[in-house]
């Protein structure tokens, strides 16, 4: 019995391998090298750069918030993220693959930093390729995001 539990334990063990092994080459293989198609036509090539600055505000009262994650997740390059500041303040950076905008996700890390809880918000920033710096894109000008406070159900 046990002879066979383990043989069974065993041969799991190397399937398990060999699909890690494929998942590793399908996933390094954008990295390497890429076609994409759609948006802004074909893109070939690995990643480029970005940064967005910007402040996120309350939507009723214009107040800073701080404690938000702003999130950005590429397909290919992973997530970037960070978290505003106490006047609100954000900077993010990351990689991705080239497109002329992103859409970031804004969501209250609940900490107590605002005395209110903020419903999340997705918002879409556009890039241009920085002039001074090849392969690095930015938003045009600081971004504002707006979160506004998430409604009381009153227990429902």
């Amino acid at each position: 019995m046990h002879r066979i539990m383990r043989r069974k334990l065993l041969f799991c063990g190397r399937i398990c391998r060999i699909a890690r092994i494929v998942c590793a080459a399908v996933l390094l293989c954008p990295a390497v090298s890429c076609t994409i198609s759609g948006g802004d036509g074909i893109y070939t090539g690995v990643g480029a750069d970005f940064e967005v600055r910007g402040t996120v505000l309350d939507g009723t009262d214009r107040t800073a918030l701080g404690g938000i994650a702003i999130t950005y997740v590429d397909r290919y390059f992973g997530p970037s993220y960070c978290v505003t500041d106490a006047e609100g303040r954000f900077e993010l950076k990351g990689s991705f693959v080239p497109s002329s905008n992103i859409s970031l996700h804004a969501t209250d890390i609940g900490d107590g930093q605002n005395w209110k809880d903020y419903a999340p918000m997705d918002y879409v920033v556009m890039l241009v390729e920085s002039e001074s710096v090849p392969g690095m894109y930015q938003a045009d000008n600081e971004v504002e995001i707006l979160l506004y406070p998430e409604m009381d159900t009153g227990g429902m």
